[in-house]
């Protein structure tokens, strides 16, 4: 999240803000996955023609790809998404750590 955003949700409320960031987590993650799925849906629907003679290799190659696929875009999303998150926690800390606004002292 930008400085901005955090500073405005800040001033709205820190503890309204920690949920409905969750929120976002969850749902950013849920619609993305939900395009992972249907994309590999899709591909593999054009693929595997029905009058095709398919060997159970080729099969295997197709699902252990697909497979592959889902695991590296999904995971991928799922870990950026959890760093995002740990650093948003991490410099919330440190903004509470830190003593007030005041300007450097001579």
């Amino acid at each position: 999240m930008s400085n901005k955003i955090r500073n405005s949700q800040e001033k709205a409320g820190a503890s309204a803000s920690t949920g409905s960031r969750w929120t976002g987590y969850f749902w950013a993650n849920l619609i993305f996955f939900a395009f992972l799925f249907i994309l590999v849906y899709v591909v593999r629907a054009n693929c595997v023609a029905p009058g095709d003679d398919q060997t159970p290799a080729v099969q295997i190659v197709l699902d252990e790809t697909f497979k592959f696929l889902l695991l590296l875009f999904g995971g991928g999303f799922l870990l950026v998404t959890l760093f995002d998150a740990a650093y948003e926690f991490f410099a919330e800390k440190a903004e509470e750590a830190l003593p007030g606004d005041e300007g450097p002292q001579a």
